[in-house]
């Protein structure tokens, strides 16, 4: 009996140890499986990183062609208005210069048709 009770007890510590082991081997795979799901966490909150700094820099990048565009249609606006107020001054000083000859015009018709008249009578 006493044999009996041994080799239970022996077999009993066999299967105790045994539990223990598959408890180490569960925790160490826990503990691996943890590590694991660490890295896949900091790896995709990089890759979030990654891709938000890329789309700022895609946004950044057509902002400031939209900025350029804007700005090259302004000079060009501006260069069109110069030419408009040169334009305009030039039609001012030829509508002046018209103005001076037709005056001049009028007096010498004036002073002929004074000649004329004089003449005839």
């Amino acid at each position: 009996a006493a044999s009996r009770s041994t080799a239970a007890g022996g077999s009993g510590d066999q299967g105790h140890e045994w539990l223990l082991e598959e408890l180490a081997a569960e925790r160490l795979a826990t503990g691996a499986a943890r590590r694991r799901a660490g890295r896949l966490r900091q790896e995709a909150a990089e890759e979030r990183r990654a891709l938000a700094q890329r789309q700022a820099a895609e946004e950044l990048a057509y902002m400031r062609r939209q900025m350029q565009a804007e700005r090259d249609l302004r000079l060009a606006q501006q260069a069109e208005i110069a030419d408009v107020d040169r334009s305009a001054e030039e039609l001012r000083a030829q509508l002046i210069a018209a103005r001076t000859a037709n005056a001049e015009l009028r007096t010498a018709l004036a002073q002929q048709q004074a000649l004329l008249q004089r003449l005839r009578d």
